[in-house]
């Protein structure tokens, strides 16, 4: 009898002990689920988030690329256009092209060189880089007598090569640095040259050609 009832207390101090058990690690694993659910969560919101990010993330377009030139190539004079292409810009590289555009050497173009006109360009893009490479042609007009349309002028053809370096901001592509540079065909031979060009239609005056100063030469080849 009293060993009987010795294993019978002792069964019944074990089944007590693993009940025990069972409580206090179903307890343990509720209190790690509970701690771990919220930073699960908010890991898996911060992915997705980021996701979502590069998903809105702005595509460099020829669209885009395209109305920054009009923009910025079409004016009636010197500076006519800066409220124009400013939205284009970062606050950087307006400032920039305002100074520019206030050099003296520029300033003395001012009231000559009008009615300048974007006529067409070839685009080519690096959407990974937001790199635009493009090559335009626009026109104007070369008056004899500062800001008089009415007597004699010449048409003037004109064509540029240009990089334009684009940035996001505030979910906005927008152009940070434009760059005059030189395509070459892969074996080093230029294509065409960095230099802004105006030829003029008129048989009896002489083709001009101007260089604008650039902070640097890029060497560009058209990955297509």
């Amino acid at each position: 009898m009293f060993n009987q009832r010795l294993i019978k207390m002792v069964k019944i101090g074990l089944a007590l002990v693993l009940a025990a058990t069972f409580v206090a690690v179903g307890y343990g694993a509720a209190l790690v689920q509970q701690k771990l659910g919220p930073q699960t969560a908010t890991i898996q919101e911060s992915k997705e988030g980021q996701k979502n990010s590069q998903d809105t993330q702005a595509s460099l377009t020829e669209e885009q690329v395209k109305e920054f030139l009009i923009a910025y190539y079409t004016r009636k004079d010197l500076g006519e256009n800066q409220s124009r292409y400013k939205p284009f810009m970062t606050a950087g590289l307006y400032t920039a092209t305002v100074s520019e555009e206030e050099l003296p050497i520029n300033q003395a173009y001012k009231g000559y060189v009008v009615d300048q006109v974007f006529e067409s360009a070839q685009i080519y893009l690096n959407q990974e880089k937001n790199i635009a490479i493009v090559q335009v042609q626009y026109s104007n007009k070369l008056l004899q007598e500062k800001d008089n349309r009415s007597g004699q002028s010449i048409s003037q053809q004109g064509t540029a090569t240009l990089q334009l370096n684009y940035i996001q901001e505030e979910g906005k592509l927008l152009v940070n640095t434009i760059d005059n540079v030189v395509l070459s065909d892969g074996t080093g031979v230029p294509v065409t040259t960095y230099s802004d060009t105006t030829v003029s239609t008129s048989s009896d005056v002489t083709a001009s050609t101007s260089t604008e100063t650039s902070s640097s030469d890029v060497s560009a080849i058209s990955g297509e």
